[in-house]
């Protein structure tokens, strides 16, 4: 009976074996790519980042431009410059559009709100519109607009960037966006 069961395994060797064409070359090649794509490294692709510098300039064009902020309220209320913009990465993404903006308050010295510069920012940002938008990276998620009087940060303005990018290419209306606004004290 062991004889028999012996014969029987050494057949079903024999078919297994034969079914197939894969060489003993090649099964050797396939185990060795295997254990090399195993044993790399995946790397991180940064996202790109724009050019900040150029939407430092195009935003500060357009409050310069009366089309935001006019001579009345130059005059009488405030004077609004963005100093910086740079996209904060978290995990080798980035994530957070930051917009560190200089107000400076024409006649009174509490002039400067966090609200009212974001609400000054988002109506900047509408007049330049789709190629803005466009520039930022498709990984950002959120939107943190600084107000800073002197040296002393005012607070913080934080909204969604996909409500932020739907205002300003005129799917949301400015209800909506405001729905979505958290506004953070130092």
């Amino acid at each position: 009976m062991k004889k028999l069961a012996f014969f029987l395994v050494g057949i079903l060797f024999l078919v297994l074996t034969g079914c197939g064409d894969v060489t003993t070359e090649q099964a050797v090649a396939d185990a060795q790519q295997t254990i090399v794509v195993a044993s790399l490294v995946p790397t991180i692709t940064p996202t790109p980042v724009p050019n900040e510098t150029a939407l430092v300039e195009k935003i500060n064009g357009v409050l310069n431009d009366n089309k935001v902020v006019d001579d009345l309220s130059k005059a009488i209320d405030a004077h609004y410059q963005v100093m910086d913009i740079h996209f904060e990465p978290a995990g080798g993404m980035v994530v957070i559009f930051q917009i560190d903006v200089l107000c400076i308050c024409v006649k009174n010295v509490n002039c400067c709100v966090p609200e009212r510069t974001f609400v000054v920012i988002a109506h900047a940002m509408k007049a330049l519109g789709k190629p803005l938008a466009d520039n930022v990276p498709a990984t950002v998620l959120e939107t943190h607009v600084s107000c800073i009087t002197g040296n002393r940060l005012i607070g913080t303005v934080r909204v969604p960037w996909d409500e932020l990018k739907q205002y300003i290419i005129d799917v949301h209306g400015g209800y909506q966006l405001g729905n979505s606004v958290q506004v953070q004290y130092p």
